[in-house]
């Protein structure tokens, strides 16, 4: 039997996320599946409180006991252009939320 779980717009809410990861552990685990697809639909970052530790734990060694699929949300691909200088900084921080993401740093 698969599992599969979705998982959008965590923006910055790591404990919630982990406490989520958790869950779908214990259900997989119910259910006789090991390794659960897990799809991450995106908005990893900004608005919550602890963007960096949301990074942590999906790039982290929990994910080993998951089938992960990443996906890219708006707030993701924004900060994506500010890297490559398509856009503005600002415009990250003051209209997609960036300020929570860089409050944590």
């Amino acid at each position: 039997m698969d599992g599969i779980y979705a998982i959008g717009d965590i923006h910055g809410c790591s404990a919630q996320l982990d406490a989520l990861l958790q869950q779908i552990l214990m259900h997989a685990a119910s259910a006789g599946i090991d390794h659960p697809k897990v799809v991450c639909l995106g908005d990893y970052i900004d608005r919550g409180p602890d963007s960096k530790g949301v990074l942590d734990i999906l790039t982290g060694p929990k994910m080993a006991m998951f089938d992960p699929v990443f996906l890219l949300g708006n707030h993701d691909l924004v900060l994506v252009g500010v890297c490559e200088g398509g856009i503005p900084s600002w415009d990250w921080v003051s209209e997609h939320g960036g300020q929570k993401c860089m409050d944590r740093h």
